[in-house]
C-alpha cells in the first residue's frame, strides 16, 4: 500500500490566516472603540448603583408606618433618631441625611409627615413624608456637581 502526497493542494489558494498587520489593525479599533465607550458604561453604572441606593431609602422609608405597627411604638425621625444605634433608616456608604422636619409615625401606622435629605456628594434628594400612609414625595432633587 502506497500513499501518495500532492505537495500543492488546488483547493488552497493564496495563504490562510490573517497577517500580523490585519491583527494589529483590528486591535487598535477595539481598543479605540473601548476606550470611547469605557467611561459612559462606568458612567452607567454608578448612576444605577446610585438609583439602587435610593430606592433602598425609599423603601426603607415606606416601611415605616409597619415597623410602628409591628413594634407598637411610635416613631420618630429625626436627626438624633438617625444618629442612634438602632437607627430607624440605614444608608449605604458614602450617603448622609439629615431630618429638616420630623418624620411621626404613630403606633397605627399613621404618619403625620416630615422631611429628610439625603445627600451622597452628586445628588441631594429631599423626600417628604404624605399623610396618613407615609407615601414619599419627591421634592427636590439637585445636582452638586
Amino acid at each position: 500500500m502506497s500513499a501518495t502526497f500532492r505537495r500543492n493542494n488546488p483547493g488552497l489558494t493564496g495563504g490562510q490566516g490573517f497577517t500580523l498587520l490585519e491583527l494589529v489593525v483590528v486591535l487598535s479599533i477595539i481598543g479605540l472603540v473601548t476606550a470611547i465607550a469605557a467611561p459612559s458604561v462606568f458612567n452607567t453604572i454608578g448612576s444605577w448603583q446610585r438609583q439602587a441606593q435610593i430606592d433602598a431609602l425609599v423603601d426603607q422609608l415606606r416601611g415605616l408606618p409597619a415597623r410602628a405597627r409591628s413594634t407598637g411604638k411610635r416613631l420618630l425621625i429625626d436627626d438624633d433618631a438617625l444618629r442612634a444605634a438602632d437607627a430607624p433608616l440605614r444608608l449605604a456608604e458614602g450617603w448622609s441625611i439629615t431630618v429638616p422636619t420630623p418624620w411621626q409615625v404613630n403606633a397605627n401606622g399613621v404618619c403625620h409627615g416630615g422631611q429628610v435629605v439625603a445627600s451622597d456628594g452628586v445628588r441631594t434628594l429631599a423626600i417628604e413624608a404624605q399623610s396618613p400612609f407615609c407615601e414619599p414625595r419627591w421634592v427636590a432633587q439637585d445636582s452638586d456637581e
